[in-house]
């Protein structure tokens, strides 16, 4: 949302009727009333541009730190910013398998195809699967650490993440036990506990 600060004084005078732009004492309430809807005006604008969406450099490092996501030196101001989305989705998450599922393909590091895979594991867990380059081990742990906060308590969960370079995971095979992961080159197989 786009927000364009109005000048009020000229707004009020644009809309008075021609036969009291010359009467003084008009001209001086005008003025009064205009200031001080000017400043709700000013005030609007100020916090406008400190929204996660229109906010930049410390601005956009404080909602960083309410979340306790540090800015990482290669990140642009907009990759940031889809970072602390992401962190707030999985702490606003319901536990539900579309939650979850959404959070994954939220998830996802730029570039990176496929479909995100999603099964249940009985008495109560489930499997998520989706391919990504090769990720550093901090980021493994801090996907595991996302998916960790939108899991329900009780539930276990199981990610697997696989080379783009490998081919796809298929889930609906014959063998039940194996749900497919003997299929594809795997970089990671990580459990995902509630936090």
């Amino acid at each position: 949302m786009s927000w364009t600060v109005r000048n009020v004084l000229e707004v009020i005078r644009s809309r008075m009727l021609e036969r009291y732009d010359s009467a003084v004492n008009m001209q001086k309430l005008a003025a009064i009333y205009a200031g001080q809807l000017q400043e709700i005006e000013d005030a609007i604008d100020y916090l406008q541009g400190r929204t996660l969406e229109n906010s930049e450099g410390v601005w956009l490092d404080r909602y960083g730190a309410l979340i306790d996501r540090a800015r990482r030196e290669d990140w642009t101001e907009d990759e940031y910013r889809e970072q602390i989305r992401i962190v707030i989705k999985a702490r606003a998450s319901q536990g539900t398998a579309e939650d979850i599922i959404d959070l994954a393909r939220s998830m996802r590091p730029t570039g990176s195809s496929g479909v995100v895979s999603y099964y249940l594991e009985a008495p109560a867990g489930y499997g998520l699967s989706f391919s990504v380059p090769t990720l550093a081990a901090e980021d493994q742990d801090y996907y595991v650490f996302l998916l960790s906060l939108a899991t329900p308590v009780g539930v276990q969960g199981t990610l697997v993440l696989w080379q783009e370079s490998s081919p796809p995971l298929i889930f609906d095979t014959v063998d039940p036990a194996t749900h497919g992961f003997d299929v594809g080159h795997f970089s990671e197989t990580l459990l995902i506990h509630a936090e």
